[in-house]
C-alpha cells in the first residue's frame, strides 16, 4: 500500500505544471500526430462497419459456414484498405 502511495505521490509531482496543451508541442506533437493518423486510418477504411455486415447476413438467414467465409473475407479486405491508406 505504500508503494502505490508513493507512485501517485511521484505521478502527480510529474504532473504538476503541465496541460493539455503541451500534447501539441515538441516530440509529444509528433506522438500525437501519429496517434491521430491510426486512428483515423483504421475508421476510413471502414474497420468501424466490418461487424455490422455479418449481423444483418445472419438475421437474413444466411447458414453459420457461409457467415464465417464471409465475415473471414471481408476482415481480409479491411486489412487491404488499412494497409493502402
Amino acid at each position: 500500500m505504500a508503494m502505490i502511495s508513493h507512485t501517485a505521490a511521484l505521478e502527480n509531482e510529474l504532473r504538476r505544471g503541465s496541460s493539455y496543451l503541451d500534447y501539441f508541442r515538441g516530440t509529444d506533437l509528433w506522438r500525437t500526430e501519429i496517434v491521430c493518423f491510426v486512428w483515423a486510418a483504421q475508421n476510413l477504411s471502414s474497420n468501424s462497419f466490418s461487424g455490422v455486415g455479418s449481423y444483418f447476413l445472419h438475421q437474413a438467414g444466411l447458414d453459420s459456414s457461409t457467415l464465417y467465409s464471409f465475415a473471414t473475407g471481408q476482415y481480409g479486405i479491411n486489412m487491404l484498405g488499412l494497409f493502402g491508406v
